[in-house]
């Protein structure tokens, strides 16, 4: 139901108004009248109405002024103007500032409902308009925060991140994890909009001091970053234990959360992250423990496979080696199957690892929502032997699309290396450097340059710096130090003995010519 204000200073006006037009068969309800301008705009402010009808001359302020002041502090409530002076001038100011409808007395009732029906579409056809676009921009901003608990700390581009989410070096957050507690790996809600709604709604009374960041990741990982104002653990545990109290009213069931420890900062939200997950795989928690703050030994469960085994499977994914997915895979099922006893600590380790491989698809200019589309939808338990199966045919998917891409790239990428090496030559350059400048595999870039230019990143690094080398001998006074330092070389033995090697001669001996 649409809100509508009367606004007149004449009582027999606004009983007119309120009675000669079927309000409620038009969609709205009278929330309030107002016999002047001031009073009307403080019950503008008190009551937010979607609809003013309102007399231009009044006491106070009068009815121009009013929508200007209004206008000026951007309500958008549309204006019906009513007087009994046929001004011209009246009516093209009051079409300037935006007013529905000029109507002057006596009001004949037809044309004023015609004129209430024509507003009440407008008003209805933007808040359908702003919904959407507030939908919109609550789900790009749940993307982002969801996108940056996954990427790693020296990857934050933080600018447009910073600007849309407010959050910047100094913010102080926690993140908390939400989950169901009568079965903590079922979907809280499938429509993430709601779900961003529901948080801000739980936790609507400690919006003064306190700001939430919902996010999604995964079919079953769902949670917030929840910044703060003050370090003060007194109203992080009140806000936690408040949203954990009414959060059966705002999502049908009640819920139980994991928080980690406070951090500071955009670029410790993955570790951040981490923590509240480890937090929760250590004990779900349950209807008599709804809150579990992260502590130091429930780190083992984030660093409870090791690195090098997670990050080999990951460099074979991205390099596209698909014949080394399943020894892989094996390989860490039987570590799996040896140190860990819960078949959803597995499930939810191999989401994130999954997960972990959306940054370089999108760098490769995939699209990152459709595998995590692929990957996170919601499926019945397996057993162990499924899952393992699931995870070879979908990580050999993966890789085979990486391949396909790389193969796709090559060309471009060696020009593109080359291009880089000629440019930075006189530093310090590693094969490194130029990998992460192209964002890709160190190792894949060495092999691709050595396959296209036969020879290594070293050897074609080497003969660059020694050609430009050759023209500042020829071409220039420069002595032999100098020379060497400006190619790249900062110990002139090693450049000498190195000219030598792809020239036959020393340095001194090629200037004299």
């Amino acid at each position: 139901m649409l809100k509508v204000l009367l606004v007149d200073d004449e009582p027999i006006m606004l009983e007119g108004l309120r009675f000669m037009v079927d309000w409620n068969r038009l969609g709205f309800e009278v929330c309030g009248t107002a016999r002047d301008g001031e009073d009307a705009l403080e019950l503008i402010h008190q009551l937010q109405p979607h609809l003013v009808i309102t007399d231009i001359r009044m006491p106070v302020i009068d009815g121009l002024e009013l929508i200007q002041r209004v206008s000026s502090i951007g309500f958008w409530t549309k204006f019906i103007v009513v007087s009994g002076y046929s001004d011209f001038e009246y009516a093209k100011r009051a079409i300037q500032y935006g007013v529905s409808s000029y109507l002057t007395k006596p009001l004949e009732e037809p044309e004023l409902e015609r004129e209430i029906e024509l507003a009440a579409r407008r008003i209805r056809n933007e808040l359908t308009t702003q919904k959407d676009q507030n939908n919109k921009f609550k789900y790009v901003k749940m993307e982002m925060m969801s996108r940056l608990l996954l990427t790693r700390s020296d990857e934050v581009a933080s600018g447009l991140q910073e600007q849309l989410l407010e959050l910047d070096e100094e913010t102080m957050f926690h993140c908390v994890i939400v989950n169901r507690v009568d079965d903590p790996f079922v979907e809280i809600s499938e429509e993430s909009v709601d779900y961003y709604d529901a948080c801000t709604a739980a936790l609507f009374g400690y919006a003064s001091v306190c700001r939430i960041y919902p996010f999604s990741i995964a079919r079953f990982c769902y949670g917030f970053i929840l910044t703060s104002r003050t370090d003060s653990f007194r109203i992080l545990t009140e806000s936690l234990e408040a949203f954990a109290e009414q959060s059966g009213s705002h999502f049908a069931q009640p819920l139980s959360l994991a928080v980690s420890r406070t951090h500071t900062g955009i670029r410790q939200l993955q570790s951040a992250y981490m923590e509240a997950l480890a937090a929760w795989l250590d004990d779900p928690v349950s209807a008599c423990n709804r809150i579990r703050y992260f502590e130091d030994d429930h780190r083992r469960h984030v660093d409870l496979v090791p690195d090098p085994l997670r990050r080999t499977l990951l460099q074979s994914v991205e390099s596209g080696q698909i014949e080394s997915i399943s020894p892989s895979i094996h390989r860490l099922f039987i570590f799996f199957c040896s140190r860990i006893g819960t078949t959803v600590w597995i499930e939810a380790f191999l989401a994130n690892l999954k997960l972990e491989l959306l940054a370089p698809i999108s760098r490769m200019g995939g699209n990152p929502g459709d595998w995590e589309k692929k990957w996170c939808t919601a499926r019945a338990s397996v057993s162990l032997d499924e899952l393992k199966a699931q995870t070879i045919q979908e990580l050999e998917e993966a890789a085979a699309w990486f391949a396909n891409r790389r193969e796709c790239m090559k060309d471009s990428i060696v020009m593109e290396a080359m291009d880089y090496i000629r440019k930075h030559y006189r530093g310090k350059l590693k094969l490194q450097d130029v990998a992460g400048s192209l964002h890709v595999n160190p190792a894949y870039l060495g092999q691709r340059l050595k396959s296209q230019l036969g020879m290594s990143f070293h050897e074609f690094l080497h003969s660059l710096r020694i050609e430009e080398a050759k023209k500042l001998l020829r071409r220039t006074d420069l002595n032999i130090c100098d020379v060497a330092q400006r190619v790249g070389y900062s110990d002139a033995e090693y450049f000498t003995e190195k000219f030598k090697a792809y020239n036959g001669m020393s340095p001194s001996v090629y200037k004299k010519g």
